[in-house]
C-alpha cells in the first residue's frame, strides 16, 4: 500500500514537469469587423453660399443649391457631373439668379477629394439670359458617413449680348451636401 500512495503522490508531482512542453490551445478570436471603405461614388444634393464679385466692383452675396453624381474609376480618381441654381444678390447686370451645368474630375485622398470643375453657365438677366462658361477648383471633405463639406473657387465669363455687356466674375463658395448610399457610397 505505501507503494500505491508513493506512485500516486509521484504522478501528480511529475505530471505538469511532462506536460511542460505542451503549448496551451489557443484562444480563437472574433474576426474583426470590415470598415467600409470611403467611395466618393455617389449622388448628392447640397446647398451653399458665398461671395462673388466681377468687372466694375459688381460685389454681391450667393446662395444656392447644387445636385449631382460622381463616378469612382478607380481609388484615387472620380469623375462627376453636377448642376447648381443660385441667387444673386444685387449685381450690375441686373441679376436675379444664375445656374451651372459642369463636369467634374477629382483625385481623392481618404476622406479628402481634390477637384476642378469647368461647364456652362447661365445669368438672368434684365429681358435676357446670359450664357458663358465657368471653371474652377474645390476641395470637398467627408466628415461623417453620408456628409460632405467643401470649398470653391470658380471664374466665369458671359459673353456679350444686345445691351448686356458680359463680363467675368470670380466666386468663392462654401457648401453642405448629403450623399446618398452611406459611407462607400453608391456604387454603379
Amino acid at each position: 500500500m505505501k507503494h500505491l500512495i508513493l506512485m500516486a503522490a509521484a504522478a501528480v508531482v511529475i505530471s505538469p514537469a511532462l506536460a511542460a512542453d505542451q503549448r496551451p490551445p489557443a484562444v480563437k478570436r472574433a474576426p474583426a469587423m470590415a470598415v467600409p471603405a470611403l467611395g466618393w461614388g455617389a449622388c448628392y444634393v447640397g446647398g451653399h453660399g458665398g461671395a462673388v464679385w466681377g468687372d466694375g466692383g459688381s460685389d454681391s452675396g450667393v446662395f444656392g443649391g447644387h445636385i449631382g453624381c460622381n463616378y469612382q474609376i478607380s481609388p484615387q480618381w472620380v469623375l462627376g457631373v453636377e448642376g447648381d441654381v443660385e441667387r444673386i444678390g444685387a449685381h450690375s447686370q441686373g441679376s436675379n439668379w444664375g445656374a451651372s451645368f459642369r463636369g467634374r474630375v477629382g483625385y481623392a485622398v481618404g476622406a479628402t477629394l481634390l477637384y476642378g470643375t469647368a461647364g456652362l453657365a447661365l445669368l438672368d438677366v434684365p429681358n435676357d439670359t446670359l450664357t458663358g462658361w465657368t471653371m474652377g477648383a474645390g476641395v470637398e471633405y467627408a466628415f461623417a458617413p453620408s456628409w460632405t463639406g467643401r470649398v470653391e473657387y470658380r471664374h466665369t465669363n458671359f459673353e456679350r449680348s444686345g445691351s448686356n455687356s458680359g463680363g467675368d466674375s470670380s466666386s468663392l463658395r462654401v457648401g453642405l451636401s448629403y450623399r446618398f448610399g452611406g459611407p462607400g457610397g453608391f456604387r454603379y
